[in-house]
């Protein structure tokens, strides 16, 4: 994982004259003026932005293309910057065989080979007592996940010499060339790395030529941050942008753009670009919106005065107008009943919810079920391959009660727009009353009784008998 940052960082022959951004190899000697925003260029402006020059140009903020069809999907600078770290990390940076120690510096040679491809042969030095090192890589159509670069380039950077870990360095180029499918693009500039928190970052300034085109574009101090989670990638952009037809704009990012894996194009995220000042007195903007994985916006302000007044309506991350029309419809009537829930000392700790909707199942493989909690981001918690499913909840914040759930169908052409939102405040079911229970152990009366003595008194078995001579008369 990485976050990338471009501006100014090290490294390159970059030079900055009067309306020319040069290096050894590429100049740029377009508009250097604020670009006015209206509604003919705004779509440009706004995807450039994103991809690093308009559909089928060059990387910077770019989309990874295909060789059948030219779309907007994952940055190309994203792209090109994992193969380059890519490269670096097959580098065993603590290994001491094979090379050479000239006091507490150590130089070996080697060559890596890409996952799908390619090789990238290096000469790196390595300070063993204080992590810092140096080098250069010559590649020879080196390919990671698809992106083929060849050239040269040099680095620098620190790691901890403790564990061999990366946390800092630097990738200096001219006359970088990737490609990737029908995309072909040169590169001349730098690009920094920080990797020593969860979110990395990445700085870049750079010049980008369009190899079928010619035309040249300029990323300056822009800055990339990624986070990767489980299965996806979580990205903001900032920085200038120069178009060579229009002029600059600068970039933001207020809501992140989020890739899952498995997906070319992002399934949200809001960019905004800010152009020159219009009638109205203040900045012309364009606001790029995500609706789904295969759609998205373009909204203008045209006349700067705070309100957007041009929209182009649904468009399309592909050009692919087949897959488009095939994509399934919205579900409906999405709703929740609650199944069980789950106290701990008083407080409700889980709960399970039953989710349904409503849907034809026509021209469908699954669901989507995605979740949010409080004012959060939704993330996907699960698929379905019917209209209905239970979701297992973890109470986790006291302060942040309410769940929001949205579904939406997919099948090979793409996602469906989403669903209404249902929503369940936790903070509404009743915790169970405790009553007092009495102790089980009662009085017990012994067992034991008094038991009378059993000899008695006993009358003499001898009586009086009288005589048995009777007394006759004379």
């Amino acid at each position: 994982m990485f976050l990338t940052g471009c501006g100014g960082g090290g490294g390159g022959d970059t030079t900055v004259g009067g309306d020319e951004e040069s290096t050894a190899g590429i100049s740029y000697t377009g508009v250097t003026s604020p670009a006015v925003i209206d509604d003919g260029n705004a779509k440009a402006l706004s995807t450039g932005a994103y991809q690093g020059g308009q559909i089928g140009a060059a990387t910077g903020l770019s989309a990874i293309q295909t060789a059948t069809s030219e779309h907007i999907g994952r940055p190309r600078t994203l792209k090109v910057a994992q193969a380059l770290e890519d490269s670096l990390r097959r580098v065993d940076l603590m290994s001491r065989s094979g090379g050479v120690f000239l006091g507490a510096i150590y130089t070996v040679s080697d060559t890596v080979d890409g996952d799908c491809g390619g090789s990238g042969s290096y000469t790196i030095s390595v300070d063993d007592q204080t992590g810092e090192f140096s080098g250069n890589f010559a590649y020879s159509s080196y390919c990671n996940e698809g992106v083929i670069i060849s050239g040269d380039a040099s680095f620098s950077g620190q790691l901890d010499i403790n564990t061999g870990d990366l946390l800092t360095f630097t990738f200096s180029f001219d006359n970088l060339t990737s490609t990737s499918g029908a995309d072909s693009f040169t590169l001349d500039g730098t690009i920094s790395f920080d990797v020593t928190g969860s979110t990395a970052t990445l700085t870049m300034t750079m010049l980008l030529r369009d190899n079928n085109t010619g035309k040249v574009y300029w990323l300056k101090d822009c800055t990339m941050a990624l986070t990767e989670g489980e299965d996806y990638e979580r990205f903001e952009i900032s920085g200038y942008y120069y178009d060579p037809d229009y002029g600059y704009i600068v970039i933001s990012t207020p809501t992140s753009f989020v890739i899952y894996d498995g997906y070319e194009w992002p399934s949200e995220g809001v960019l905004v670009v800010t152009g020159d000042t219009g009638v109205a007195g203040d900045n012309t903007m364009a606001r790029l919106t995500v609706l789904s994985s295969t759609t998205y916006q373009v909204e203008a302000d045209t006349n700067g005065d705070g309100d957007y007044d041009w929209n182009s309506g649904v468009l399309y991350w592909s050009d692919d107008t087949e897959d488009a029309t095939n994509l399934p419809a919205a579900p409906t009537n999405l709703h929740w009943s609650l199944i069980s829930y789950q106290y701990s000392g008083g407080l409700l700790v889980s709960a399970s919810v039953n989710l349904k909707w409503s849907h034809d199942l026509v021209n469908v493989i699954g669901f989507k079920i995605e979740r949010r909690v409080g004012v959060g981001t939704y993330s996907q918690v699960g698929t379905a391959s019917d209209t209905s499913y239970t979701d297992i909840v973890t109470v986790t914040d006291r302060y942040a009660p309410t769940y929001y759930w949205r579904v939406r169908a997919y099948n090979s052409a793409g996602d469906s727009d989403y669903s209404n939102v249902a929503s369940f405040d936790f903070s509404t079911v009743v915790t169970p009353t405790t009553y007092y229970i009495p102790t089980t152990t009662f009085y017990t009366p012994p067992t034991t009784f008094y038991t009378p003595t059993t000899t008695f008194y006993m009358p003499p078995t001898t009586f009086y008998m009288p005589p048995t001579t009777v007394y006759t008369p004379p």
